[in-house]
């Protein structure tokens, strides 16, 4: 999991991008971690995720192999979902939204339009941060499931 986050120090909204990323066969059967955001959720930006199209839905389309055109990914398209409540669980506690995932799979990517109190939004990013450095450190990962969580400003 990674999400990132990037706040307006002058009207305290703040946006959160959460995509669950999986690099081996083996991650795409684990339960995501539950993200912690501070403040309120104000909406969905979006939500989605990439998935393989079936193969006799690609069947008929044609590669041609050229250096100076992006073809893409013909074999792959993107799912769009109308709410994040279908995924997910939220829980508020002291100003900070739990999110329990019930389907995230890998390759889901939520985007959240998120408000926070000015004065709290220091003192919660701190809590926050720290709370997830500690549950990183305690918690045993497979060495090819990678748990990363980053928060930036």
């Amino acid at each position: 999991m990674i999400t990132v986050q990037r706040h307006n120090p002058r009207t305290h909204d703040a946006v959160y991008f959460i995509a669950h990323t999986a690099f081996s066969k083996d991650y795409n059967t684990l339960t995501p971690p539950t993200v912690r955001i501070p403040g309120k959720i104000n909406g969905q930006i979006l939500c989605g995720r990439v998935k393989r199209r079936k193969e006799s839905d690609t069947a008929s389309v044609k590669h041609n192999s050229a250096d100076n055109i992006i073809h893409g990914m013909p074999d792959v398209e993107v799912e769009l979902f109308g709410s994040f409540e279908k995924l997910a669980e939220t829980k508020v506690k002291n100003n900070i939204v739990e999110i329990h995932w019930k389907n995230f799979p890998p390759g889901s990517v939520l985007i959240l339009d998120v408000s926070l109190p000015g004065m709290l939004y220091s003192k919660l990013l701190l809590m926050l941060l720290y709370s997830q450095t500690l549950q990183m450190s305690h918690k045993q990962q497979s060495p090819n499931s990678p748990n990363l969580s980053l928060i930036t400003r």
